[in-house]
């Protein structure tokens, strides 16, 4: 329980920032040392005869107490310059693997455009491996420069009104293409009377095309995705709902984790759609939940704050 405690405490200093981690651990500290102070006094008072040897001891068990907050907040510290030094690592990794993957890509389709391909039968194999694998690192990297962002304290996402049914509608427009190739049939009906909900337009409409192209990648063949809106509590809850593999129950805990995959022989993915969504959707105040069933199919739902009237 205290270890659950401890872990949960220093990830919440280290949401806040280098900065935030300074004040919040001061802070933290300083109530500790209030809370102490106050008990000392307490036996003070209540034993007036206190020897010089019983002071010497408080004081003594003081400055352990002191010692101790300055040890937490050094390490909290050192965790937070860690992660810093992690990020722009990452950042500098994934801006360096960018410029060869668009290379790579404008070969293959100035290849195409030239009709090279076309004109070589036997080039047109490992020229589609080629391009699948350079789409394939293009998605590993925007699904890492994606949680990067999204973990960074500095982070901020804009706050407007966002109509749920449009963004749904140009999502399932782009995904048209993957939903026909698999014969899936897509039950949604838009409502334009439908409530806005506060959020950040762009990143809402990254969370709704992970949603959806799980929805597509992980069902059957002739399978169903069906999206529903409800309102409940000032928050607007959208299903989407697939006909596909379903998760193992099992998996469910560990669903939302980095790299983590559930399902799915044969079906490439980077393992951190899920915990984008789940991130990004928690930073605009809602909150995700999932019901699955294996071989039946999964329910993810979106819950968004509700834009006031």
């Amino acid at each position: 329980m205290l270890l659950k405690i401890r872990d949960a405490l220093v990830e919440k200093l280290l949401k806040s920032g280098r900065r935030g981690v300074f004040l919040r651990t001061m802070i933290l500290g300083g109530i500790l040392t209030l809370v102490f102070l106050l008990c000392v006094a307490g036996f003070i008072l209540e034993h007036r005869d206190l020897t010089a040897q019983s002071m010497a001891c408080a004081l003594i068990y003081l400055v352990i107490f002191l010692l101790s907050c300055l040890l937490v907040w050094l390490l909290v510290k050192t965790i937070a310059a860690l992660r810093k030094k992690n990020d722009d690592f990452l950042f500098r990794t994934i801006h360096d693997l960018r410029s060869p993957t668009t290379i790579i890509r404008l070969v293959v389709d100035q290849l195409s455009d030239a009709g090279l391909i076309a004109k070589a039968p036997e080039v047109k194999a490992p020229a589609d491996l080629i391009k699948e694998a350079n789409r394939r690192m293009v998605v590993l990297i925007e699904d890492l420069s994606a949680v990067v962002k999204g973990d960074q304290a500095s982070t901020v996402l804009k706050k407007e009104e966002v109509r749920v049914w449009q963004v749904l509608t140009d999502v399932l427009q782009a995904a048209e293409p993957s939903i026909r190739q698999k014969g899936i049939t897509v039950n949604y009906s838009p409502q334009a009377d439908l409530p806005s909900v506060v959020a950040d337009a762009e990143k809402i409409k990254d969370v709704f095309t992970n949603l959806v192209d799980n929805a597509v990648k992980f069902n059957k063949e002739n399978g169903t995705i069906e999206i529903k809106h409800a309102i409940a509590g000032g928050f607007l809850r959208t299903d989407v709902r697939d006909t596909g593999l379903g998760i193992d129950p099992t998996a469910l805990p560990r669903l939302f984790t980095p790299y983590f995959r559930a399902a799915g022989k044969g079906i490439w993915g980077t393992g951190l759609g899920l915990y984008i969504v789940k991130n990004l959707v928690e930073k605009m105040g809602g909150r995700v939940e999932v019901q699955s069933t294996p071989d039946v199919g999964s329910t993810f739902t979106v819950s968004l704050p509700l834009a006031e009237r």
